[in-house]
C-alpha cells in the first residue's frame, strides 16, 4: 500500500495534470471520476486532513477541503464521535496556525468548515465554539480571523443553506439571536478602535444640521421659512451652498493595512447581520455614528496620481470603506417594519445622510461636478439609499416638524443633475418617480391639490431641469455622445405612440434617454398640468417661429433650392435648434393627454391653437420640401427630415383629443329627435387640415420616415375620426385610384388600403344627417375588388400542379390576406352592420384562402397568414360566417393536418415558421371549443384525438415549450367550456339523487389528466405553472378534485408528484402555488390524507428508515387551515430532505491514488 506521502504526490500530479493546458477533455473526465470515487470512500477524511497539512499545492488544498465539506454536510451523522472530534479539532488548529500565511480563499474555506461543524454540533457537542471565536478578538494577531468567523457564522447559521431539520433551524436561529448583542458590541468596538487610532487627523468645523438655521438667516428655521415656500428653489440651492463647505468633526486619514482590513471586514460583517436581525435597541446610535463616519470617506475625492505621464483617478481604500458603510446603512433602510420607538433613531440617520448629501453636491474647483471625482459604486449605494428612503420611509417623516423635506428635495435635485453617468442619472430619475407616485396617490382628482402645493416650486424646478437635460442648447456635450439613429421601419399595428418616431424594438440610446426624461415630465404634468404645459409650450413656440422663418434663408441655384446658412457658427446653432424642436414636438405630443377627459372643454382653445400651429408646420415643411433642400452640412438634411416626421407624429398624438371633442357627450337632441353637435364645424375643419397634412406627403416623394409618419396619421384619423369629411376631399378621393400602386413599400401600401377601407366602412356618429350607406357600400365593394382581384382570379385547380405559379403568387397572397386581417381586427368593437358589410365584401377572399390552404400547407408563410386570418375571422366575423361555413372550414383544416401527418412533421422539423403555423391552428381550435352552445360540439372528439394522438406524443418529451403552451391552453379551454361533455348534469343529480359522479368519455378525460400530470414531472416552469393554474381553475369552477374519477384514481398520484417536486426542489419558484394546490387536493378528505396518504407516501419514499418515517408522520400536524397547513408541509418536506441526506450511503471500497 502506498504511503501517505506517496499518495499526496500522486494527488498533486493528478491535480496539476487536470489543470494543465495540454490535458484533453476525456482525460479530465477520467481524473474527475478518480477524484470523485476517492471522495466517496469511507475514511477519506483522514487522508484529506493529512494532505491539507502537508501540501503547498493550492489545487490539492481546495480539493481536499471541498471533499471534507461534502463529508461534513452529508456524512457527518455516520461518523463516530471520536472521528468528528478529530476532524473538528484538526480543522480549528489548521485555521489558527495558517490564517496569516494561507491564501484568503483557503482561510475562508477552513473557517466555513469549522462553522459547518458548529451548525451540526453547537452547543450540544461543541459547547466552546462561540467562546473560542470571541476569544480570538483579544489578540491583535487573530482579530481579523475573529471577524471572518463572525461573518461566516451570520451567513451559515442564520439562514442555513444546507439540509437541516426544521427544529434544528429554529434552534440555531434562537441561539444565534442570543449572541447578536455580543457580536454587535465586538464589531462596534473594533470600528471605534480604528477611529481612535487615527483620531489625530485634521479637524474642521462640523456642518450645520439641515434642521438648523443657516448663517445668513439666523432668525429663521429652514423648514418654517424654506426658500421653496418663500421664493424659488434655486435660491435655496444658493443658501445650501454656503452650508456645505465644511467637514465632519474630523476626517480619517489614510489607514494602515491592519486597520484597513479590520474596518473592511467589520463593515461587511455588519451588513450581513443587518440583513436578518430586527430593528431594535441593539443597533445603537453610537454604532450608527461610527458607520456614518466611514460612509463619509466615500464622499470625498481621493487624491489623483500621475501614471505614465497622464492624470489617472485613483479610488483609494477610503472609497471602498465608504461603499461598504453605505451598504450597511442601506440594509437598515430596506426594512419596512419600523418599531415606533425606532423612528427617532431613523430621523437621526437621515440627518447624518443629509450631511453627506450636502458634501456630495458641493462643487469642486476646476470641475463641473464633484460627483465626477467619486467612485461610481459609492454613488450607486448612495442613490440606493435615497430610493429606499423615498419608497419606504418618506411617508413616515413627511409631516414631521423635525424633518426638512423641502431641503431634502433641493439636495436631491442637485445630486440628480450633477450625475455624469447616464445610468446613474436614470437611477436618480427612478427616485423622483417614486416620490411623484407618492404625491399622485394623495391626489383624488384633477382639481385636488392636496399635499402638492408645498412642492409646486420644487416640481417646476425639476421639470425645468429635465427640459434642459433633453435640449442641445443646454446639454449638448452629453446629448451628442448618445446614438441618435431613428428606425424608419413602419409598424403595422401601432396606434398608441404619443408623437414618437421609430417603432423598432432596438431603440437608440437617445430614444431611451429622451423617453425616460419625458415620462417623468409627464408624471409631473399630471400633478401640475397648466404649469408644466406652459413650461414646454414656450420654448416650442419660440423654436417654431424660427423654423417657420427659414424660408427667407433659401436661395435658388441651377433650379435647386439651397439653404443660405453656411457660417461655421451658424450651422451648429441651426442643428441644435432643429434637434431641440423635434424633442419639444414630441413633448407637446406626449402632453396631449392633459387635455382629455374632464379637462377637454376648458382647455380646448389651447388645444386648437397647438393643432393649428402643427398643421401650419406640416404644410410649410411639405410645401417647401425641406427634405430636398441642399445644406452646407449633411446633418442638417437629416434634421429637416426628423422635424417634418415629428410634426406628423405629434399631430397623430392629438387625434385622440380630436376624437373626444367629436364625441357623443357634446350632442344636443331637440324635440323630434334632431341632433346637432356643438363642435362639429370645428372638428370637421381640424379633421380636413390633418387629412391634408397626411395625404400631401404621399404625393411629393418624401423620405420613408416622413411617409411612414404621414400614413400612420392617416390611419389614426380613419379609425378615430369617423366623419363624412374624408370622402368629400379630393386628396382622399384620388387615393382610392392610386392606392393599389401608390408605394413600393408593402407595409405602407397595406396601411393606406386599411385607412381607405375604414373611411368607407366604419360607422359614422348618429348626429351625422346622411350616412350614405348604399353609396359607401358600392364604393367599398369596388375598392376591395380593386386590390384583391389577383387573389380572386387564382385558378385553384391550375395552382395545384404548378409549383412555379404557387411561389409567384405567394407574396401577393400574403400581402392581401394581411391587409384583410388587420381590417377585420379593427372591426372588433364596431356595430353588426359594419361587420356584415365587410364580410359581404371579403367572403370570396376568405373562401378562396380556405381552398388554397391544402395547396400551401407546406409553405409556412402563406399557411401562417391564412390561419392568422381565420383566427381573427373566428373572433370577429364568426356570426356572419355562419355555423355551416365554420364547420366546413375547421373540418378542412383537421383533414389536412391529420391525414398527411403534417402536424407531426411540422413539430419534428424544429422549423420556427412551421411551429408558428401549428400554434395558429391550435389557437383556431381554442376559439372553436370555447364557443358557447351546441353549434360546434361535434368537433370536441376530433379535437381531443388531434391533441392527444397526433400532437401530444410528439411534444411530450421535448424540452422546447413552443407547441406545449398552446396545446395545454387548448386542453384547458376544452375542459373549461365543455365540462358537460364529460360530466352531464341531470334533474336527479341536481336534486341530490343518483350518482353525481357519473362520467361520459372517461378514457379521453383520463388521457387529458395524465398529460397534465406528466407535465409536472418535466422542468419547464412556464408549462408547470400554467397547468397548475388550469387544475386550480377547474377545481374552483367544477370541483374537479371531488369528482369520483379524479378522486379515486388520480388524486393520490397528483399529490405524490407535487410533493416529490417539493422534495427534489425542481420548481422552487413555485413552492407557494404547489403547496396551495396540495392543500386543495388534500381538503377533499383531510382524514384520508393524514391517516392513509401520508403514511403511504412515506412508505414509498426511498432513503428513509422506519423510525424516520414514524417521526415524520408524527410531526406532520393535522391542522386544516391553509396557513398552518402550508407551514406544516414546508416542515415536513424540509425534514424529509434532511433525513434522506443523512441516510446517504457510502459506497464500499477504496481508490488508490
Amino acid at each position: 500500500m502506498a504511503t501517505d506521502q506517496e499518495s499526496l504526490r500522486a494527488l498533486e500530479g493528478l491535480m496539476n495534470e487536470f489543470f494543465g493546458s495540454l490535458t484533453t477533455n476525456p482525460r479530465k473526465r477520467d481524473i474527475e471520476t478518480i477524484l470523485g470515487n476517492f471522495g466517496q470512500q469511507r475514511g477519506a477524511w483522514k487522508q484529506c486532513l493529512y494532505y491539507v497539512a502537508h501540501t503547498h499545492n493550492s489545487y490539492v488544498s481546495m480539493y481536499c477541503l471541498t471533499t471534507l465539506e461534502n463529508i461534513i454536510n452529508k456524512q457527518w451523522v455516520g461518523l463516530m464521535p471520536e472521528e468528528r472530534t478529530e476532524i473538528r479539532s484538526t480543522l480549528y488548529r489548521f485555521v489558527l496556525e495558517n490564517h496569516k500565511v494561507a491564501p484568503y480563499y483557503i482561510r475562508n474555506k477552513l473557517v466555513k468548515l469549522v462553522v459547518d461543524i458548529a451548525r451540526l454540533s453547537w452547543p450540544h457537542f461543541y459547547p466552546d465554539f462561540f467562546t473560542n471565536v470571541l476569544s480570538l478578538s483579544r489578540s491583535p494577531d487573530t482579530v481579523v480571523l475573529c471577524i471572518v468567523f463572525l461573518q461566516t457564522i451570520s451567513e451559515e447559521l442564520a439562514c442555513p443553506r444546507e439540509e437541516l431539520s426544521y427544529s434544528r433551524r429554529t434552534e440555531l436561529r434562537r441561539l444565534l439571536s442570543q449572541q447578536v448583542p455580543t457580536m454587535l458590541t465586538l464589531l462596534s468596538s473594533l470600528l471605534e478602535g480604528v477611529v481612535e487610532k487615527h483620531k489625530n487627523a485634521v479637524t474642521a468645523t462640523p456642518p450645520p444640521s439641515p434642521t438648523h438655521t443657516h448663517s445668513q438667516s439666523p432668525s429663521r428655521s429652514a423648514l418654517s421659512s424654506s426658500p421653496i415656500q418663500t421664493g424659488t428653489l434655486s435660491s435655496m440651492f444658493d443658501s445650501l451652498e454656503s452650508g456645505t463647505s465644511t467637514r465632519m468633526a474630523f476626517l480619517l486619514p489614510p489607514l494602515d493595512t491592519e486597520s484597513e482590513t479590520i474596518a473592511l471586514l467589520s463593515l461587511n460583517c455588519l451588513t450581513h447581520l443587518f440583513s436578518w436581525i430586527p430593528l431594535s435597541t441593539l443597533i445603537t446610535p453610537h454604532l450608527l455614528n461610527t458607520i456614518f463616519l466611514f460612509a463619509s470617506l466615500g464622499a470625498d475625492p481621493q487624491p489623483s496620481k500621475l501614471h505614465n505621464g497622464s492624470l489617472e483617478k485613483s479610488f483609494m481604500v477610503g472609497e471602498s470603506l465608504g461603499v461598504l458603510a453605505m451598504g450597511a446603512i442601506n440594509e437598515i433602510m430596506s426594512k419596512n417594519c419600523v418599531p415606533h420607538d425606532f423612528e427617532e433613531f431613523l430621523l437621526q440617520m437621515f440627518r447624518n445622510t443629509f450631511q453627506l448629501l450636502q458634501r456630495l453636491v458641493r462643487d469642486e474647483p476646476n470641475t463641473t461636478s464633484r460627483l465626477q471625482l467619486l467612485d461610481p459604486s459609492y454613488l450607486d449605494k448612495f442613490t440606493e439609499f435615497l430610493r429606499l428612503f423615498v419608497s419606504v420611509h418618506l411617508r413616515r417623516f413627511e409631516n414631521n416638524s423635525q424633518f426638512p423635506v423641502l431641503e431634502f428635495l433641493a439636495l436631491l435635485f442637485r445630486y440628480t443633475f450633477h450625475q455624469h453617468c447616464v445610468e446613474a442619472y436614470f437611477n436618480c430619475l427612478d427616485v423622483w418617480s417614486i416620490f411623484l407616485d407618492h404625491l399622485l396617490s394623495k391626489v383624488q382628482g384633477p382639481q385636488d391639490q392636496t399635499g402638492v402645493g408645498r412642492y409646486e416650486d420644487a416640481l417646476i424646478s425639476l421639470a425645468r431641469g429635465i427640459l434642459h437635460k433633453i435640449q442641445l442648447r443646454h446639454n449638448q456635450a452629453e446629448l451628442e455622445e448618445l446614438d441618435h439613429e431613428i428606425c424608419e421601419e413602419i409598424s403595422e399595428n401601432n396606434m398608441h405612440h404619443y408623437g414618437e418616431l421609430g417603432t423598432s424594438e432596438e431603440i437608440s440610446e437617445w430614444h431611451s434617454f429622451f423617453t425616460r426624461n419625458l415620462e417623468l415630465l409627464a408624471k409631473i404634468a399630471d400633478l401640475l398640468p397648466d404649469q408644466i404645459f406652459t413650461l414646454v409650450y414656450e420654448p416650442w413656440n419660440e423654436a417654431t417661429k424660427l423654423y417657420l422663418s427659414l424660408q427667407s434663408n433659401m436661395i435658388e441655384q441651377n433650379g435647386r433650392r439651397r439653404l443660405n446658412i453656411s457660417a461655421e457658427h451658424e450651422c451648429p446653432r441651426l442643428h441644435c435648434l432643429l434637434r431641440d424642436l423635434s424633442s419639444l414636438l414630441q413633448a407637446i405630443g406626449r402632453l396631449s393627454t392633459l387635455f382629455l377627459g374632464e379637462e377637454l372643454p376648458k382647455r380646448s382653445a389651447t388645444a386648437i391653437q397647438v393643432i393649428e400651429k402643427l398643421v401650419q408646420m406640416a404644410n410649410y415643411s411639405t410645401g417647401l420640401k425641406l427634405f430636398e433642400v441642399e445644406t452646407a452640412v449633411d446633418v442638417l438634411h437629416s434634421d429637416f427630415v426628423e422635424v417634418h416626421a415629428q410634426v406628423l407624429s405629434t399631430l397623430r398624438a392629438w387625434v385622440h383629443w380630436l376624437s373626444q371633442l367629436y364625441g357623443q357627450q357634446f350632442v344636443q337632441v331637440f324635440p323630434g329627435g334632431t341632433q346637432t353637435h356643438q363642435h362639429q364645424d370645428t372638428c370637421h375643419t381640424i379633421n380636413k387640415q390633418m387629412l391634408v397634412a397626411a395625404t400631401n406627403v404621399l404625393n411629393v416623394e418624401a423620405p420613408p420616415l416622413i411617409i411612414n409618419c404621414g400614413v400612420q396619421l392617416l390611419l389614426s384619423l380613419s379609425v378615430m375620426m369617423r366623419s363624412p369629411v374624408a370622402l368629400e376631399m379630393n386628396q382622399v378621393q384620388s387615393l382610392y385610384v392610386q392606392a393599389p400602386s401608390l408605394s413600393s413599400d408593402i407595409k405602407v401600401r397595406g396601411l393606406i388600403l386599411r385607412a381607405l377601407v375604414n373611411f368607407l366602412l366604419l360607422p359614422w356618429p348618429s348626429f351625422v344627417v346622411d350616412h350614405r350607406l348604399e353609396t359607401r357600400k358600392h364604393h367599398l365593394t369596388s375598392f376591395i375588388n380593386s386590390f384583391t382581384c389577383e387573389v380572386r382570379k387564382i385558378d385553384v385547380q391550375a395552382l395545384v400542379d404548378d409549383k412555379t405559379l404557387q411561389e409567384t403568387m405567394a407574396p401577393k397572397l400574403c400581402d392581401t390576406l394581411s391587409v384583410i386581417r388587420y381590417q377585420v381586427e379593427e372591426l372588433n368593437n364596431t356595430d353588426k352592420a359594419s361587420r356584415e358589410l365587410y364580410y359581404h365584401c371579403v367572403q370570396d377572399i376568405i373562401h378562396q384562402a380556405i381552398l388554397l390552404f391544402p395547396i400551401y400547407v407546406q409553405h409556412s408563410s402563406v399557411c401562417e397568414e391564412i390561419l392568422s386570418l381565420m383566427v381573427v375571422v373566428m373572433q370577429v366575423l364568426r356570426v356572419q360566417l355562419g355555423p355551416g361555413r365554420v364547420e366546413a372550414t375547421i373540418q378542412t383544416f383537421l383533414d389536412v393536418f391529420t391525414t398527411r401527418h403534417h402536424l407531426q412533421l411540422a413539430i419534428s422539423a424544429d422549423n420556427p415558421a412551421a411551429v408558428r403555423v401549428v400554434d395558429k391552428f391550435l389557437k383556431l381550435l381554442e376559439l372553436i371549443v370555447s364557443e358557447p352552445g351546441q353549434s360546434f360540439r361535434q368537433f370536441i372528439p376530433n379535437t381531443i384525438t388531434l391533441c392527444m394522438e397526433h400532437i401530444y406524443p410528439v411534444v411530450s418529451e421535448r424540452v422546447s415549450p413552443e407547441v406545449k403552451g398552446p396545446l395545454f391552453e387548448l386542453l384547458r379551454c376544452l375542459l373549461e367550456h365543455n365540462w358537460k361533455y364529460f360530466f352531464k348534469p341531470s334533474v336527479h343529480i341536481s336534486l341530490g339523487a343518483g350518482n353525481w359522479d357519473s362520467i361520459e368519455n372517461e378514457a379521453q378525460f383520463i388521457q387529458i389528466m395524465q398529460a397534465f400530470g406528466q407535465s409536472f414531472m418535466q422542468p419547464d416552469i412556464t408549462i408547470f405553472k400554467h397547468n397548475l393554474e388550469a387544475l386550480e381553475s377547474l377545481n374552483s369552477k367544477y370541483k374537479l378534485y371531488h369528482k369520483g374519477v379524479f378522486r379515486n384514481s388520480m388524486l393520490g398520484q397528483f399529490i405524490t408528484v407535487l410533493l416529490q417536486v417539493l422534495v427534489h426542489r425542481s420548481q422552487d419558484l413555485l413552492q407557494e402555488e404547489i403547496t396551495i394546490t396540495v392543500y386543495n387536493m388534500a381538503s377533499v378528505d383531510f382524514t384520508t390524507f393524514f391517516a392513509a396518504f401520508v403514511p403511504h407516501f412515506l412508505q414509498n419514499m426511498d432513503g428513509l428508515d422506519n423510525d424516520q418515517r414514524t417521526t415524520l408522520k408524527q410531526n406532520f400536524k393535522t391542522d386544516t387551515d391553509l396557513p398552518t397547513f402550508t407551514q406544516n408541509v414546508q416542515r415536513f418536506i424540509n425534514d424529509l430532505r434532511y433525513y434522506r441526506t443523512c441516510n446517504t450511503s457510502l459506497p464500499p471500497g477504496t481508490v488508490k491514488l
